[in-house]
């Protein structure tokens, strides 16, 4: 065989070798939309100690101008997360509904699982810990006690993949991490969730009853709940009629990915290919002087990912309804009258009841630009009244939130007020 013939044979070889790759690398990208939640194996036992259960609470810290993010994660997540790891005796005051699934182990470790835009990362309190290696991640997590551990990655909007001006479907960019499934499968539980949230002690004692449940949302609308149902049955998904699923989840590792990956990609479908003013159905939402995002709560656009949960949960669960919504666990409102400690997980809504996530923002910024409308004494009260340690034990809700975000701007702050001035 001539030179010319090898060379030629060996071009062949190595086409025919990518088109197999590029094809099963497509297959692998679409067969989870096959795969029942509870088909999947059960979840095999960390390598730790076997009266210890390890929760992972996965977030990604995106940018934001002025630092909105930072301050939200630093005054409310990571301030939540610290208390509940040093007050985990309230957990003797924790009392469950009938038919609420506690833990099964004596001893609960959370960890904070940050993947954080790059430029956002420098904003991070100083005792959460950097690493790029699994083996680095290992050394960090053999250590037997709860730790905030982060990784710099740069957002999905930033990835020509995916749509660059839906800045909400950077909530999924730790699904782009090389490593992210070696790292949550050494834990037992993930929750995923949002900046503005707050975890309770509560959390160390409750657990799912189901493999993955997600907080109560509000974006349900008659017009979507139908229309949701006609596009599963054209992308060939099917749709068993639960609705209205909330950002927060809360599951095992296996079930939590398939999932993940699963929404994402049904999210990026309907954000760019469900809300064109042409398409059949929706005469009734783009009419003269609407917004090109649609119509609330109708069909709008920028909850594409909320849409893209739906449909896919709907799809991967079999047996799904609505008990597979924790509501009053995940996600309970900020402003609840009720004792804290009811709640494992509390989300800021939108409103001006206290706790109003956007009430503390707009002091802290004011704050940090020296507004001179903001009334000085008001904020002074805030922190001083707030300022060192107090039980939990008797606290409604919102004197919870309100404790915590006004606690942490004293005891968290001053690191990430430092970096956001420096950021910009």
């Amino acid at each position: 065989m001539s030179y010319h013939s090898l060379i030629t044979h060996y071009i062949l070889l190595v086409t025919c070798v990518i088109i197999w790759i590029i094809l099963v690398w497509h297959v692998a990208d679409l067969s989870y939309k096959h795969i029942h939640i509870d088909s999947v194996k059960p979840h095999n036992k960390s390598a730790h100690k076997e009266d210890t259960e390890r929760i992972a609470v996965l977030v990604y810290l995106d940018y934001k101008q002025g630092g909105n993010f930072a301050i939200e994660f630093c005054t409310f997540l990571y301030a939540s997360w610290k208390y509940v790891m040093s007050h985990s005796y309230l957990t003797d005051y924790v009392r469950f509904k009938k038919g609420v699934s506690r833990r099964c182990s004596n001893h609960t470790l959370i960890d904070l699982i940050v993947f954080c835009h790059p430029t956002t990362c420098a904003s991070l309190p100083t005792d959460c810990l950097k690493w790029s290696t699994l083996t680095q991640f290992d050394l960090k997590w053999m250590i037997n006690s709860s730790n905030c551990m982060y990784r710099p990655l740069p957002p999905l909007t930033q990835n020509p993949n995916y749509p660059a001006k839906y800045e909400y479907l950077n909530t999924f960019s730790f699904l782009q991490h090389m490593h992210l499934g070696d790292v949550l499968m050494r834990y037992d539980w993930i929750l995923r969730s949002d900046t503005d949230v707050f975890l309770t002690p509560t959390l160390l004692k409750w657990r799912p009853k189901y493999n993955l449940v997600t907080g109560e949302g509000g974006y349900g609308d008659l017009f979507n709940r139908q229309r949701l149902k006609n596009i599963s049955l054209k992308l060939n998904l099917t749709h068993r009629g639960v609705t209205n699923f909330g950002s927060t989840w809360y599951g095992r590792p296996k079930q939590f990915l398939i999932a993940a990956k699963l929404t994402l990609n049904i999210s990026r479908y309907l954000y760019e290919n469900e809300f064109k003013p042409n398409l059949s159905g929706l005469e009734v939402i783009f009419t003269e002087g609407t917004d090109s995002n649609g119509k609330w709560p109708m069909w709008w656009r920028p909850v594409s990912t909320m849409y893209g949960s739906e449909l896919a949960l709907n799809h991967l669960i079999p047996g799904i309804n609505q008990s597979y919504k924790a509501i009053d666990l995940l996600d309970a409102f900020s402003s609840r009258r009720k004792p804290a400690l009811l709640y494992p997980h509390i989300h800021c809504w939108h409103g001006e009841a206290e706790f109003s996530k956007h009430r503390f923002i707009n002091n802290i910024t004011s704050l940090l630009h020296l507004d001179k409308e903001l009334k000085s004494d008001d904020v002074k009260n805030l922190i001083t009244d707030n300022i060192g340690d107090k039980n939990a034990r008797d606290m409604l809700a919102w004197e919870y939130c309100m404790y915590i975000a006004w606690n942490a701007v004293g005891n968290h702050l001053p690191h990430v007020v430092t970096a956001i001035l420096k950021i910009g």
